[in-house]
């Protein structure tokens, strides 16, 4: 009789003893499922997970808690970037409720000891989470800095630009009126054409300005160089195209970098050469090698440095790549040479 009971007990044991295993591996897989819901979900996510991790260390054996430290991180990230104070609150003290609650089944499990460590873990996790935030806060800033900086210099350029060629309207408008007041036709026609000319450097200008000024505010890359040619093209300016490599493997700041040179690169075409004319070469590979070259404008056998040059010489140092920049015996060429991967700033 003793041994029949003692047959029963044993069974009984390995069923409960199966039935915890059964139930920490579905804890286990839940928690790793609620994670995929992480992004949209983050705070209902960590109260899943938690509760996940309370019944894996009653069912069993202490296990590492991975998938709550994820989603600690994840709560800790959204409530740093958060702007509302109760939404920020909210967030912290969730990450509180989850560590306690996961200390606490430790310590009904018999494992206190291990409390501590968990803490830790998820401490750290928050910690992570925290900081990545507040890079990801001072990168959106600087951003914003450079793309309201951008917009400002372009508006400048607007400015001169307009300003300028309505100054050299006006001044030809009025020697035509006083070349057809004295009846010297001549005169007056070389006037009109200047006029003409004039004006139609300014609206050509004047589109391409105002469509840079047009661009939405995301990041730029290397693959958006090709729309650029087209705005350049729309322009009424005459752009040759050669790209070799994939234009999406560049890393996001040397894309960004190449971009705004080439934009520069044909600013500076529009504004000081003569035909309008330039040939943009990319070539991608371990290093991103880009070429804008122009033919000078009569008369005219180099350029002077100003704003623009200097931002493309700031540019490419940012990226820790190379140019050259200057005339040679067929025209003006901006050269540079950026790593493929970028480098951070």
């Amino acid at each position: 009789m003793l041994q029949l009971v003692s047959a029963r007990s044993g069974t009984a044991d390995g069923s409960v003893s199966v039935i915890a295993e059964l139930g920490a591996t579905a804890a286990a897989i839940g928690a790793g499922v609620a994670l995929t819901l992480r992004d949209r979900r983050p705070l209902l996510v960590l109260g899943l997970t938690t509760i996940c991790y309370a019944v894996q260390v009653t069912a069993g054996a202490p296990v590492l808690p991975a998938a709550s430290a994820v989603a600690v991180e994840r709560v800790a990230r959204v409530a740093a970037a958060s702007e509302n104070d109760v939404s920020r609150a909210r967030g912290w003290a969730s990450v509180g409720v989850g560590i306690v609650v996961a200390a606490a089944a430790l310590g009904l499990s018999g494992n206190g000891f291990l409390a501590a460590p968990l803490g830790l873990v998820l401490l750290a996790a928050a910690v992570i989470g925290q900081s990545r935030s507040t890079r990801a806060i001072h990168e959106t800033a600087r951003r914003r800095e450079l793309i309201v900086a951008e917009r400002v210099r372009l508006a400048r350029d607007l400015h001169d630009v307009v300003g300028h060629g309505m100054g050299a309207i006006t001044v030809q408008a009025g020697a035509a009126r006083l070349a057809v007041a004295a009846g010297d036709t001549t005169a007056a026609t070389r006037s009109l054409l200047s006029i003409e000319t004039a004006g139609r450097g300014v609206l050509r200008e004047v589109r391409w300005l105002v469509g840079l000024l047009r661009e939405d505010s995301g990041r730029r890359d290397l693959a958006d160089i090709p729309e650029l040619v087209q705005a350049a093209r729309r322009s009424g300016m005459d752009i040759e195209l050669e790209i070799v490599g994939d234009l999406t493997a560049a890393g996001a700041d040397s894309g960004e970098a190449a971009y705004r040179i080439v934009q520069e690169a044909l600013t500076n075409v529009l504004r000081h050469c003569g035909d309008n004319a330039a040939r943009v070469t990319v070539e991608v590979g371990p290093t991103i090698d880009i070429a804008v070259h122009n033919r000078l404008a009569p008369g005219i056998t180099d350029a002077v440095e100003g704003n623009g040059l200097r931002g493309v010489r700031e540019r490419v140092a940012a990226v820790g790549g190379h140019a050259q920049l200057g005339a040679g015996a067929d025209g003006w060429t901006v050269r540079v040479q950026l790593p493929a991967s970028g480098r951070p700033r």
